[in-house]
Parts: structure tokens; C-alpha cells; sequence
């Protein structure tokens, strides 16, 4: 298969671009620096191709994905993704950040999508995969933009799933807890004490079976889909009594 993964230099991104290579895919990927790149694949087999794409940058998008697949794609991960970058606790909100957020988790994420379905439509098939998060489904105080961001994709692929189910193209939208990943540690200083923490290349795992069962959404681990639809259930004056004391 020809798989495109946003993000493929880090956290999950990376995991599943070792997945996939492992199984005798060609896989193209975007995230970070062509230097970053080659440092983590310095031994980068030729299935694997490194492109220099930021994907707020829609023509070029369009253009990278449509060079890697010539026409063909059978899969997209959109994975790339941005946090607030540093822990969030006693900050006010940075408004630059929240708009950079929103331009990479869900500006970013449409391109893609737009990039994938014109190599999948004409073919009538393919898989797009959007890595959200469990944080999609209760808009926490100390991190608004991440929240509405990832709630925005849950949306997206649920509309795309039913408008092109009929054309050949799934669409999944997973949406993980606790991942243990650089850009959590940035905003998470003490993740390793946080709640059902997975590990990257177990989610990795997770998510490979998800998109091979053509699932629409995926909330995990269990503990944590469990827990979400408790928050979704609960009162929003007892939600926001349990917020408040978390913060302390």
C-alpha cells in the first residue's frame, strides 16, 4: 500500500510510520525538520520518503501527496497535530498559540483530507484515519483550543464517513487518552503518573486495527472511553465543580 502520515516524525506518528514500514508498506511522511527526519530513520530504506511540508500550506499539501502517491492513495493518517507546547497551570490563555493550534489540528487535517480524496475518489477506495483525542469530548478549562480542535475533527470525520461511504473511502477518527509522547511530556511534566498511560507504539497497534476494520470512531483505551462518556453524561454544574477541584 502507499500511505501518507502527517506527523510522522514523532509520537504516534513515528510508531505507526515503523508499523507500517515493517510490513512492507511505502509510506511517505511529513512533521519536524528534513534534519530531525534523519536522525530518527538514519538508515531510511527506500519505501520511506521524507517531505519538507507544512500542512496549513494547502497547495503544497494537495501537491506533496499527490507527488508521493502518483494518483494512487490507499491511506492517509493525519496525525499531525499541536498542543499548548509547555505546562498550561496558572498561565492565561495564549491566544497566538490557540490560533496556531487550530490552523495545525484542524486547518491542517482538512488539507489533508482534500489532498486524499482526490488520489482515493477517482479510484473509488481508500482509508483516512485523524488522530483526535479523548479530550474532544468535555471542553477542559486549561486547554480550550485543543479541546474545540479535536472536538471539531470528531465532527469532520463523522460527516465524511457518511458522505462518502459509497465512493470506496473510510473514514476513522480515533481518539486516545493518555499517550506517553514528547509533545505530552511538554505539557505534562509528571506524565507518568497520569491515569492509563500508553505507550506510542501500543496505540500505534490499536489504532492499525481500527483502521483495518474500517472503524468510524475509536475512544481508548477502554477505561478511558469509559470514563469520557461518564464526563458527557454528567451534569455540566457537577462537571464544572469537578474541574475546579482538580485545579487544586
Amino acid at each position: 500500500m502507499h500511505i501518507f502520515i502527517t506527523g510522522g516524525t514523532g509520537g504516534i506518528g513515528k510508531a505507526l510510520t515503523d508499523l507500517y514500514l515493517d510490513a512492507g508498506h511505502h509510506v511517505g511522511i511529513c512533521g519536524g525538520t528534513r534534519h530531525a527526519f534523519e536522525q530518527l530513520f538514519p538508515e531510511c530504506p527506500e519505501r520511506l520518503r521524507f517531505f519538507d511540508l507544512d500542512v496549513t500550506d494547502r497547495a503544497a499539501t494537495r501537491a506533496h501527496i499527490a507527488e508521493f502517491c502518483s494518483g494512487k492513495l490507499d491511506l492517509l493518517i493525519a496525525a499531525a497535530g499541536i498542543n499548548d507546547g509547555a505546562p498550561v497551570a496558572g498561565r492565561s490563555l495564549d491566544f497566538d498559540r490557540a490560533e496556531k493550534i487550530f490552523q495545525i489540528n484542524l486547518i491542517g487535517v482538512l488539507h489533508s483530507i482534500e489532498a486524499a480524496l482526490e488520489n482515493m475518489l477517482p479510484h473509488q477506495q481508500g482509508r483516512i484515519a485523524v488522530l483526535s483525542s479523548a479530550a474532544a469530548l468535555s471542553g477542559f478549562p486549561q486547554t480550550p483550543a485543543y479541546c474545540a480542535s479535536k472536538t471539531a475533527l470528531v465532527t469532520l470525520c463523522e460527516s465524511l464517513a457518511l458522505r462518502y461511504h459509497d465512493q470506496g473511502v473510510s473514514v476513522t477518527c480515533l481518539l486516545p487518552g493518555y499517550i506517553d509522547t514528547p509533545l505530552a511530556r511538554a505539557t505534562h511534566p509528571n506524565l507518568d503518573k497520569m491515569p492509563f498511560l500508553v505507550s506510542s507504539e501500543s496505540a500505534a497497534l490499536t489504532i492499525q486495527r481500527a483502521i483495518e476494520k474500517r472503524k468510524l470512531r475509536v475512544i481508548f483505551p477502554w477505561q478511558v472511553r469509559w470514563i469520557s462518556r461518564l464526563l458527557q453524561l454528567m451534569p455540566r454544574s457537577l462537571f464544572k465543580i469537578l474541574c475546579k477541584w482538580s485545579e487544586k
